[in-house]
């Protein structure tokens, strides 16, 4: 297609669907403005008229179809990346939507861990909650049992002073035993000893007879005088008695009381018994009480 504008310069555009592009590319004169072509793709360019209104030349325009030629194979090779980076952006795209499910996935699964998790600390919160309970019964227990123990110590204590002063009266008691246990010996020995000497020294007595004795006259003048009084027993004695006598009356003459009364001789059949005074004494008469044993 052929088209002359009001300025007669002509330039020729093979294909396209006639839309008013504005191409990016520098011309190699210098301008301000793009010059506004009515074409989609560049196949040969005859005239343009530069941004100065000013027609370009053949040369001019062959060098910058050189220039269109590299940058639409600049553009091919841009494209050719942008589309393999397409497809690797969609091969991303796609790894990241799996990624995506697998991290949904995955985050449903950590939810549920979670609210497991959740279920389970509420579970453990109780069971910790009870055994606190449990623990501070068993220290309330620990400590009931402490006060017990102390109780029991002092108990225990007690116990000991007593058993302490008990062993004290015991070892007391072992040693009034012993003196006991002595004592008992000395007793039995002295026992024995009196036994033997009762044995050795043996009085047996068979018999005892007593009676009475008178004077048969008064004692007048003066010095020694003396009656023996003759005593003759009922029976004989086995052997010769043991005799005893005293004063049963007495009838003196003045105030000089002097009296003497002794057995003179004794046998087993009969004794005799000497009553007397001395100086000036009078006695008229003496009674005489007397006993023999054997």
């Amino acid at each position: 297609m052929l088209q002359t504008d009001s300025n007669s310069c002509t330039f020729l555009a093979i294909g396209g669907y006639g839309q008013s592009v504005l191409p990016n590319y520098p011309w190699p004169v210098y301008h301000q403005r793009y010059l506004q072509t009515g074409f989609c793709e560049y196949s040969f360019l005859l005239s343009a008229q530069n941004s100065e209104g000013a027609c370009l030349l053949p040369a001019n325009v062959s060098t910058r179809l050189q220039e269109i030629e590299r940058d639409r194979t600049l553009e091919k090779q841009s494209l050719k990346h942008l589309s393999s980076s397409h497809g690797q952006l969609s091969e991303q795209v796609h790894n990241l939507t799996v990624d995506m499910n697998n991290t949904a996935g995955l985050t449903r699964l950590v939810e549920d861990q979670i609210e497991s998790m959740r279920a389970e600390g509420l579970e453990q919160n109780q069971t910790i909650d009870e055994l606190k309970t449990r623990v501070r019964q068993q220290n309330q227990d620990l400590e009931d049992l402490k006060t017990l123990v102390e109780q029991q110590s002092d108990t225990i204590s007690q116990y000991e002073t007593r058993f302490s002063r008990l062993e004290s009266a015991h070892n007391s008691f072992e040693t009034l035993d012993s003196q006991l246990q002595s004592l008992k010996s000395q007793v039995a020995l002295q026992t024995r000893s009196l036994q033997n000497h009762q044995r050795n020294h043996l009085v047996y007595v068979q018999r005892c007879e007593s009676g009475i004795a008178y004077t048969g006259y008064a004692m007048h003048g003066h010095g020694v005088r003396a009656q023996d009084l003759s005593v003759r027993f009922r029976s004989a004695f086995r052997t010769t008695p043991v005799v005893t006598v005293g004063l049963r009356q007495l009838d003196h003459g003045n105030q000089n009381v002097r009296v003497t009364v002794a057995e003179r001789s004794v046998t087993r059949t009969g004794m005799t018994v000497r009553v007397g005074t001395f100086a000036d004494s009078v006695l008229y008469g003496a009674t005489v009480n007397w006993m023999a044993c054997a």
